[in-house]
C-alpha cells in the first residue's frame, strides 16, 4: 500500500526481442488513475503492463515501430472482489495480446520487434515510486517467448487449483 518501488537497475533487457510474455497474479484493493504491474520508463522505449483509467483498462505498452498500447477494457468490480486474478500479456512479433483469468480480453496487430532499453530501472508495482499498484501481487514472470493461449489458460488453471489446495 502507499508509495513503493521494487527496482531492477537497467533490467530486463527487452530491446530487439520479437516475442515475450508477462504473467502475474494480483489481488487489487483499489485503483488510482494508473496502477503499474511492471514499468520500465525509458521515454518512447518504455515497457509497461498496468491497470489504467482507474482500473477500467488492463494495458500492455511497447515500442514496436513507435510506442503503442494494447488497451483491454475491464470492469473494476471484476478484479476488486477480494479474489486472486491472473493477468498476462504477450507479443509474438505480430500481435500484442492481453489476458485476464486465462481469457484473451484484448489484442492489437503490431508487426516488428520490441525497441526498448535505457538506464531506467525495471520496476515491479510502480513507475519508479509513483503510480503504485495497491494490493497484493505474486509470481510475476517475464518470458522471452510469446506464450500460447493454451499455456496462459494452463497457468491460470494451475494457479486456481493451487489456491484451492491452500484454502483447505
Amino acid at each position: 500500500s502507499g508509495h513503493h518501488s521494487l527496482r531492477a537497475e537497467g533490467k530486463p533487457a527487452l530491446g530487439g526481442m520479437s516475442a515475450f510474455s508477462f504473467s502475474v497474479w494480483v489481488r487489487p484493493t483499489g485503483f488510482e488513475q494508473y496502477c503499474e504491474i511492471f514499468r520500465k520508463e525509458d521515454g518512447e522505449y518504455r515497457v509497461l503492463f498496468a491497470f489504467q483509467e482507474n482500473g477500467s483498462i488492463l494495458s500492455l505498452g511497447l515500442n514496436i515501430n513507435g510506442y503503442i498500447e494494447c488497451d483491454a477494457p475491464i470492469k473494476r468490480g471484476q478484479v476488486l472482489d477480494g479474489q486472486w486474478h491472473h493477468c498476462a500479456a504477450t507479443f509474438d512479433g505480430t500481435f500484442m495480446r492481453v489476458y485476464l483469468d486465462g481469457v484473451e480480453i484484448g489484442s492489437l496487430e503490431r508487426r516488428g520487434t520490441i525497441r526498448a532499453g535505457g538506464a531506467a530501472p525495471g520496476c515491479i508495482g510502480s513507475a519508479n515510486g509513483g503510480e503504485c499498484f495497491q494490493g497484493t501481487m505474486d509470481d510475476l514472470r517475464i518470458y522471452d517467448e510469446a506464450l500460447a493461449v493454451d499455456e496462459i489458460a494452463r497457468l491460470y488453471k494451475s494457479g486456481i487449483e493451487a489456491a484451492a489446495v491452500l484454502a483447505k
